[in-house]
């Protein structure tokens, strides 16, 4: 490795401090511009990181020589600025942070180069998190900026594979951003290995194998294992290389955040969130179902263990003994006694809502027994009242008496019992046979009632019949025959009134069955009733009452609210009383409010990104169903109050439509309107000048595209935030100080993404460019009130092609010139500080047809072969199967060319143009060569070598120019 040197233009002005850290062949140094005192951090990239390297890449024959050697290290030196150059344009979208400038130098000391890469001073997230406790929402939001950072990576056709706390800078109030090397083109994913300097212990554990091959999932293994990190107290769940088995739970994260780690975390790649948005979803869901504040991260209140009581004397123990009603009980146990209070007074409480109260409370085994005691009461509920039958008057039947023989008395006879009834009848021939016994004396009136007042005084002794004596039989028929009746008259009368009772009185109802919506309730008898006798009453709480008839057993009841209990009561008209199930309570469903339900482009062609607010009850999980006409409807399940929805129709309107998931009823805004649409992002973004604190930028919509109005944001790390919302492409902030740095966002109307610009502080302002064309050159100038300690770059495309840079110490360059093209020209500083009005954009007249030296292009046949494999070679060395316009990675290609017109000869110097176009026209590859006319040609044939086809398969079409003039064009593959 080499010292490090104050490099120019790069470091010009600037000291150099010791190094920080050094480890593989990377040098970080502190460094200090001595005239704005700006801090800085240079990085240094050996390349080879040692000696050692060299000596081995030699020994092995892997390069013949240093110098192949050499130049194999300048395609890596080369790799790290391309590296560098895509860091600066994720910059420009959000979450990344670019170096201010680099330079490539060759090393002093040794074969190989250094790669200065600067960037100014930021904290990172390593240091911060040794200094400082990191917070709840933080955390959440470093997790969001991540997952945001590496989604945009990958929609540029990038996996950033060097996630670590080292890598994180800070920058503003709470904005974490990605600020290092590390990108692999997702095109070369599987084909590609994880180089050693991106290997940590951040690193996903199936790839730190030298030749395990790349996964999609690497991105988000490492945000999982930051965050994994933040919520165990600083701590990794290991030493080393990562563990193929899964990690524990983070000590200090709740069982959601710990779900989302260990899901990015999950050793198999399959487990893992296919995608960073996925994970930022999730984060985004649980920030907002657990309202996460600045609560620091620490580690949960220690559980109290409770150590046993030694054991007490016997004397000890009488004398502390204590009346038990003196006792304190623990809070949790004392918690349960006052709901078992509360049972014992109202034996009818639901056992339900008892349980769900105790549910939540941590017992002791004391309060088990407890709780036990509480089941059986709970189980002993009181019994039933029976149901007395109100007493019914019943009618009296008086029955005719039946007619008596003349020669016998009638006697009245109370028929209480059919005992009594035939004592009765035993009695009445005694009495009669003493009155025949008796003479027919004639007696005084005066004996006479003596006598008969004497008998009902004293009634006489009961006389009965000699046993040969015969009683009258017809009078003791008679008299049977009546108690018979009396007797089934009764048996018929209970009967009767019982089964009128029962049968007509009675009305039973088997059972009653709500149903029930938010603002519903359908009752369902189980009943034989006539419905046209029943009706049913619903009172709510507050004793307000509706009713409803009875048609097949339902009743229905309507326009109620909704999270409301209801009595529901059964009543029956006429001479009637019900029985069996009569009343029962239910509750309508509860509702949530949608008070807000918004719709947005995605992060991706075709998605859409719905946001929506509630008030009321809440769900664990929701549904979108979604449709567009001649589309079928389709469904998605999310949790949280945000949901991306892929894979729509660009151009079509589509009506999304929210449900619970639940039983949960759902009312307010639950349905909205949306047409999926391509990604709009501002193009050409050009600060036009700072000048008077005053900043104007300009910038154009996507072709065909119609932008109602554009959200523009300035703002910086000193405080400054201003938005705007404009019709036009231009936007104006007033009030900003150049000594400052500024970072301007723009985004069309309902976009999430949008193009940002960085400002730097003490930027420079160029006006009047001038552009002028000749044959292969395009010569550009320009005005500035100063020029830059370290010169200018010129940085241009053409066409859309990659970007390439021209250095110049003055106000003018050159640039190579392809005919028929569109460049983007931007001007900037050496040093890397921010140029306005620099950008400028120019078209290339289409080229001539190539005519001088006797010959035009008609006269020349280009046939393309492939090269031969000797350093002189001319047309006879080419076989006719070395004719082609088919190659392979790795083959040279060349022509051969006849001319069939008589050419003068000349020393003129003619530039030849090399421009490879692939098949979306796009230029992959320019170069020159310069040779003399008449050295190109003998004997009316000349052989050309192409300098480089590309290495990617795939069409392509090479075109050729002579001094500026078209002499042909060839189409050719790469397989």
């Amino acid at each position: 490795m080499s010292e490090p040197k104050l490099i120019a233009p790069l470091l010009e002005g600037c000291a150099m401090g010791d190094p920080i850290c050094e480890h593989r062949g990377i040098r970080c140094y502190p460094a200090m511009d001595t005239n704005t005192q700006q801090k800085y951090i240079v990085k240094i990239l050996s390349i080879p990181a040692s000696q050692t390297q060299l000596d081995a890449l030699l020994l092995t024959g892997a390069y013949p020589d240093s110098d192949a050697a050499l130049a194999y290290f300048k395609e890596l030196a080369d790799d790290t600025v391309k590296e560098a150059e895509i860091l600066q344009r994720l910059a420009r979208l959000e979450g990344f942070c670019a170096y201010e400038g680099w330079q490539i130098e060759p090393m002093e000391e040794g074969v190989g180069y250094d790669v200065y890469l600067k960037s100014p001073y930021r904290q990172s997230l390593e240091r911060f998190m040794g200094e400082n406790a990191m917070t709840q929402l933080a955390a959440v939001n470093l997790g969001l900026d991540l997952c945001s950072a590496l989604s945009a990576c990958r929609r540029s056709g990038f996996l950033y594979v060097d996630t670590k706390p080292g890598n994180i800078f800070i920058c503003g109030e709470g904005e974490y951003r990605l600020g290092d090397l590390g990108f692999i083109p997702l095109s070369s994913l599987q084909y590609a290995s994880l180089p050693e300097k991106y290997r940590s212990s951040y690193t996903a554990p199936e790839v730190n194998d030298a030749y395990a091959a790349l996964n999609m999932t690497m991105d988000t293994y490492a945000v999982g294992l930051v965050l994994y990190q933040i919520y165990n107290g600083g701590q990794l769940p290991f030493e080393g290389n990562t563990p193929a088995e899964p990690l524990p739970a983070p000590a200090y994260a709740d069982y959601e955040m710990a779900e989302i780690i260990l899901k990015a975390c999950a050793p198999d790649p399959a487990e893992r969130w296919e995608d960073p948005s996925q994970m930022g979803q999730a984060l985004v869901s649980y920030m907002q179902r657990n309202g996460v504040n600045d609560t620091p991260i620490i580690p949960p209140v220690a559980e109290i263990i409770t150590e046993e009581e030694p054991e007490v004397p016997a004397e000890e123990e009488s004398a502390t003994e204590q009346p038990e009603t003196e006792q304190e009980l623990p809070a949790d146990e004392a918690e349960v006694l006052e709901v078992l209070e509360e049972l014992s007074a109202d034996e009818t409480a639901p056992t339900e809502e008892i349980l769900e109260e105790l549910e939540d409370t941590e017992v002791s085994e004391d309060t088990s027994e407890m709780l036990a005691h509480a089941d059986e009461l709970i189980a002993h509920e009181l019994p039933q009242p029976v149901v007395v039958p109100e007493p019914e008057d019943i009618p009296v039947i008086v029955l005719e008496e039946e007619p008596q023989p003349e020669e016998y008395e009638q006697i009245s006879i109370p028929l209480e019992d059919e005992a009594a009834e035939e004592e009765a009848t035993e009695e009445e021939p005694v009495e009669e046979e003493s009155a025949e016994e008796e003479p027919a004396e004639e007696e005084s009136a005066e004996e006479e009632i003596s006598e008969e007042e004497s008998i009902e005084e004293e009634p006489a002794e009961e006389e009965f019949p000699e046993e040969d004596e015969e009683l009258p039989p017809k009078k003791k028929r008679t008299g049977l025959l009546i108690a018979i009746t009396c007797v089934l008259l009764a048996v018929l009368l209970g009967l009767g009134g019982w089964l009128f009772y029962t049968q007509y009185y009675l009305q039973p109802i088997s059972g009653i069955t709500v149903e029930a919506s938010q603002s519903q309730i359908t009752v369902l008898l189980n009943t034989n009733i006539d419905n046209d006798l029943l009706t049913v009453t619903c009172t709510d709480t507050y004793a307000n009452k509706k009713q409803a008839t009875v048609a097949n057993n339902t009743a229905v009841f309507t326009d109620l609210r909704p999270d409301t209990s209801y009595k529901i009561t059964v009543e029956i008209s006429g001479f009637h009383k019900l029985t069996g199930v009569t009343t029962t309570t239910h509750s309508t469903s509860s509702q949530s409010l949608i008070t807000s339900f918004t719709a947005v482009t995605g992060a991706e062609d075709g998605s859409v990104i719905l946001d929506f607010s509630v008030e009321g009850p809440q769900t664990s999980a929701w549904i979108v169903y979604y449709s567009a006409e001649g589309e079928t409807e389709k469904s998605q399940e999310f949790t949280g109050r945000l949901v991306t929805i892929t894979g729509l129709t660009v151009g079509k309107e589509y009506t999304f439509r929210l449900e619970a998931a639940n039983a949960l009823y759902v009312g307010g805004t639950t349905t909205i309107k949306h047409t999926a649409s391509n990604i709009i992002y501002a193009e050409d973004l050009t600060i036009l000048g700072l000048q008077d604190g005053k900043l104007t930028a300009t910038w154009k919509a996507p072709e065909g595209v119609t932008v109602s109005c554009w959200n523009v944001r300035c703002y910086n790390d000193s405080g400054f935030d201003v938005s705007l919302t404009v019709t036009e492409p231009t936007a104006v902030f007033e009030g900003l100080d150049p000594t400052q740095a500024y970072t301007l966002v723009v985004k069309a109307e309902g976009m999430t993404e949008g193009t940002q610009e960085y400002i730097s502080a003490n930027s420079l302002t160029v006006s009047d460019i001038q552009i002028s064309a000749d044959r292969t050159r395009l010569n550009i100038t320009w005005s500035s009130e100063t020029t830059p300690p370290g010169g200018w770059l010129v940085l241009y495309t053409a066409d859309g092609s990659e970007q390439n840079v021209v250095r110049t110490e003055t106000n003018s360059a050159s640039v190579l010139l392809i005919p028929g093209a569109h460049y983007v020209i931007t001007i900037k500083t050496g040093e890397g500080s921010t140029v306005l009005g620099g950008r400028v954009e120019y078209d290339t007249s289409a080229a001539p047809i190539f005519a001088g030296y006797w010959v035009t292009s008609e006269h020349m046949i280009f046939s393309m072969c492939r090269r031969p494999d000797r350093e002189v070679w001319d047309r006879t060395h080419v076989g006719n199967d070395d004719y082609t316009t088919a190659f392979t990675a790795g083959q040279k290609a060349a022509f051969v060319i006849r001319l069939n017109h008589e050419y003068t000869t000349s020393a003129d110097q003619i530039e030849i143009l090399f421009v490879i176009r692939n098949s979306e026209d796009v230029p992959v590859s320019f170069h020159t060569v310069t040779r003399t006319w008449t050295n190109m040609w003998y004997q009316g044939y000349g052989t050309q070598e192409v300098p480089a086809l590309p290495e990617t398969a795939g069409s392509y079409t090479l075109e050729i120019y002579y001094n500026g003039g078209s002499v042909t064009t060839q189409s050719f593959t790469i397989s």
